[in-house]
Formats: C-alpha cells, structure tokens, sequence
C-alpha cells in the first residue's frame, strides 16, 4: 500500500494531472488582500487649511495684539538660571551684590545652554564679593548661579 503505482483509464483516454498553480495564486492573491485592508490608512481626512481670518462679532470682545503685550527686555538679570541677551535682559555691564551663599558662578554663553557647558562658554568667573560682567550684544545668552539678582549700571 506504501508504494501505488496510478492505474491508467480503460477506456483509452489519458487522466489529467490536476494543476496546484492556480490555488497557489489564489492563496496568495487573498494574503495579499487581507495585507492591503488591514493596512492602516495614511491619507489624511482633515480639512485642507484654509487662508479666511475669522471676522469678529460685533459683541465679541477686542482682543490684544500680542506683539503689544511682548515684554521689552529688562534691565535686571535673575541671580540663578539662564538668560537670553536681548529677550531677557538688554546687553551691557551689570553688577550683583555679594552672595549670600558664600559663592556666586557666572557666565557668558555662545549658546542657550548651562553654566557647565563648557563648550558654550565665551567668559566666566566665581565672585564671592561683588560682582561685575560685561555682556555683548554677540553673546546669546548669559549663565548665573548661587548670586543675587544683577543691575545694570553701564
């Protein structure tokens, strides 16, 4: 029974084999459609963006223009943080009072960074007195630590 050898037909016709490409295809074309529609879609169905400005009503409110409300820079530096020159506070010579802590780091900045680093620094120093720094309009921003708020005086 192992080993049938396929008897041919009596009648003088020839038996067909039977083909086993077509449902090879058809298996693989329903994979292939079960891949595509389980695909999540990445159209985007949101409304195309439109240039209208909305008008206000005549009861609505007046709304501020916030480039009216935009603080100007200060002539005033936090004694701890970063600070950008020209945002934050307006370049020049500032001077801060003798830490409390005991010691007061600083530092001028070639980038918005930290005071550690060192990559960015242009200028800094440890005060345990009063302090004084000149910060340039090149600088990007300028580093306080442990110190007391700094004045301009120049």
């Amino acid at each position: 029974m192992g080993n049938q050898v396929p008897v041919p037909p009596q009648d003088g016709t020839v038996a067909k084999k039977r083909k086993k490409w077509p449902w090879i295809v058809g298996i693989g074309v329903a994979a292939l459609a079960i891949i595509a529609v389980a695909q999540p879609s990445t159209k985007n169905n949101s409304p195309a963006p439109t240039n209208k400005v909305p008008t206000p009503a005549a009861s609505d409110p007046p709304v501020a223009d916030a480039s009216t409300e935009q603080a100007s820079p200060g002539t005033t530096i936090g004694g701890d943080g970063t600070f950008l020159v020209g945002v934050d506070f307006v370049p020049g010579t500032y001077k801060s009072a003798s830490p409390k802590s005991g010691m007061c780091s600083w530092a001028r900045l070639n980038k918005m960074s930290s005071i550690t680093d060192i990559g960015a620094v242009i200028l800094n120093g440890n005060n345990t007195g009063q302090g004084f720094v000149t910060i340039e309009p090149s600088d990007v921003a300028f580093a306080s630590q442990l110190c007391e708020t700094w004045e301009k005086v120049g």
